[in-house]
């Protein structure tokens, strides 16, 4: 859904967060995503602190988010 938004080796992980957390939740349910949350920050590296930036917002504010960096993205 956002491959072709970013360039190769740049980190991307924070804007996925955007907006998985929020498909996890409509297809899954909450406790499904916050576990998901959970081994995800897990993994260490840069996973902490993207899920951190993204989880920050509410679901509404991740949305505009999301819709901003992918229209600034796409009208490249």
């Amino acid at each position: 859904m956002q491959a072709d938004l970013f360039h190769r080796g740049e980190e991307e992980h924070q804007y996925l967060f955007l907006w998985i957390y929020d498909v996890w939740i409509k297809l899954y349910g909450r406790k499904f995503a916050d576990a998901q949350v959970t081994i995800e920050r897990a993994r260490g590296r840069m996973y902490p602190a993207a899920w951190d930036y993204a989880l920050a917002f509410t679901p509404e504010q991740r949305a505009a988010k999301w819709k901003q960096i992918r229209d600034e993205r796409t009208a490249r």
